[in-house]
């Protein structure tokens, strides 16, 4: 079994799917068929959401080097700004990040 889904599952013995559901960003129903191994769904965005959200491991980031979570996500919620060459490059390394919990089907 995988690392994030033993995450999910004791998040979820923790706290109700309900509420891990909330924190994730996805439907309790979305939450209990991942658990049953039964979601159809991006599987893959279910996945970030768990890494990026429940455990509190550092990330890699292509600018930055390891970051938290939390440094991650508010850097993906920036909108494009050419100030200066650092938030240029995070932008264009975010849109295609695996862990960007902002793009399309994520």
């Amino acid at each position: 079994m995988s690392d994030w889904l033993n995450t999910l599952r004791k998040a979820c013995d923790s706290a109700s799917q309900r509420i891990v559901a909330r924190k994730l960003g996805y439907s309790p129903t979305v939450v209990n068929l991942v658990l049953k191994q039964r979601y159809t769904g991006d599987i893959d965005a279910v996945k970030r959401a768990v890494l990026t959200r429940l455990e509190k491991k550092h990330i890699p980031c292509p600018i930055y080097g390891e970051i938290t979570p939390e440094v991650c996500s508010s850097h993906q919620a920036r909108p494009f700004c050419a100030t200066s060459s650092i938030r240029v490059k995070l932008f264009k390394a975010c849109k295609n990040c695996q862990f960007n919990t902002r793009k399309k089907g994520a």
